[in-house]
């Protein structure tokens, strides 16, 4: 995973790229290259108090905003 066209890509933790390569894996190939484009698209991260949930998100002008490109 690595930078994209529309910005820098969130720095992620080495279990969070583990988790999200292992759901590419699992993924159906016609549905593989969808999620490497969103992956590439995000740019934030946010990790509750708990670390039970981790959000991920495309973010841009303060909203989130996925490119239509990206979107299933």
């Amino acid at each position: 995973m690595g930078p994209n066209s529309y910005g820098t890509m969130a720095s992620l933790l080495p279990f969070e790229q583990a988790i999200l390569r292992g759901i590419e894996v699992g993924l159906p190939v016609e549905l593989r290259i969808k999620y490497s484009e969103q992956l590439a698209h995000i740019n934030k991260v946010q990790r509750l108090l708990d670390w039970n949930e981790i959000e991920f998100y495309r973010m841009r002008w303060f909203k989130v905003r996925w490119p239509s490109e990206a979107r299933v």
